[in-house]
């Protein structure tokens, strides 16, 4: 069982609110491909580095969570056994996680 799972690892699209570009196909691994890319339909920057460079962190962060056990997520205050509890964990490197209900 993962701590965390990710519902879609992937797809990009355009962060210009004028623009609905999108490509649900892109993999994680297909991301730095994007990096200053221009969008195929409105020709503003697709992914900057500083943006691929958080969404790298954060899925290091994921990948490094869904490698601890329960017991290691109890002592960081994560009850796996219910859904609905409200916890925090903090790596250390400006990324933090929140793990909560949503409704």
């Amino acid at each position: 069982m993962k701590n965390i799972e990710i519902v879609r690892d992937g797809g990009i699209k355009c962060d210009n609110e004028n623009c609905d570009w999108m490509d649900e196909t892109v993999t994680r691994e297909q991301m730095p491909d994007w990096i200053d890319k221009p969008c195929p339909k409105c020709g503003e920057n697709v992914l900057t580095r500083e943006d691929y460079i958080r969404y790298e962190k954060l899925m290091l962060a994921i990948d490094f969570i869904n490698t601890l056990s329960e017991s290691e997520m109890k002592e960081l205050g994560v009850d796996n056994s219910d859904p609905k509890v409200l916890a925090e964990v903090d790596t250390h490197n400006e990324i933090k996680i929140k793990i909560k209900e949503i409704k």
